[in-house]
């Protein structure tokens, strides 16, 4: 891509589970647009586990699905 997004983000996160229909759209608008997410599990033991699981699932090739479905699930527990 042309233009690098990086995003920290953490399962747990109201703000990061807001804005991200946001990249889903800009990802859909702009075709060049890279970005990099980068788990940041500051809020507490079930932030670190739903990190943890988001790193196995990308070493699946499963990463963009897992991320979509727990961010619709709301808060990890």
């Amino acid at each position: 891509g042309d233009v690098v997004l990086v995003e920290f983000f953490d399962y747990a996160c109201g703000f990061c589970r807001s804005s991200n229909p946001v990249v889903d759209r800009l990802l859909a608008e702009d075709p060049r647009l890279k970005v990099v997410w980068r788990e940041l599990p500051v809020l507490g033991p079930d932030s670190e586990q739903a990190a943890i699981a988001s790193l196995d699932a990308a070493e699946k090739g499963q990463f963009h699905r897992f991320h979509e479905a727990l961010f619709a699930k709301g808060r990890p527990t």
